[in-house]
């Protein structure tokens, strides 16, 4: 019998991160540094199935790499059993079938974390 569960990103406002350092994806004109925003790219990751291999890769652009990932549960929410987070990718085998929300976090190597 297959179950699903959904895994469902929230990710506030525009999840844009300014202020990064010079260097890294930075544009240059008329001698004047201006930092391009940090923004996740990738979009909602697909569902699963209970005790079947998951893999998923998040995405970001801007700021100033590289870039560093955490998760953790929503209010009234929990981490999807079975699940990892590692280097920018969610992996393993999810092991109880649900509706999961989760807030992404991302940081780049020259500002503070946003979600």
């Amino acid at each position: 019998m297959n179950r699903y569960f959904r895994l469902t990103l929230f990710l506030c406002g525009q999840c844009l991160l300014y202020g990064c350092g010079g260097g890294g994806n930075d544009t240059v004109s008329n001698d004047t540094i201006r930092s391009v925003p940090l923004v996740i790219t990738s979009g909602t990751p697909p569902s699963g199935t209970v005790e079947a291999a998951y893999a998923f890769s998040l995405t970001a652009s801007g700021g100033k790499t590289p870039y560093t990932w955490k998760w953790a549960a929503a209010a009234g929410s929990s981490l999807p059993p079975g699940l990892n987070l590692s280097n920018g990718s969610i992996s393993g085998m999810p092991a109880t079938a649900g509706s999961y929300d989760v807030v992404m976090t991302v940081t780049d190597s020259g500002t503070s974390a946003v979600q």
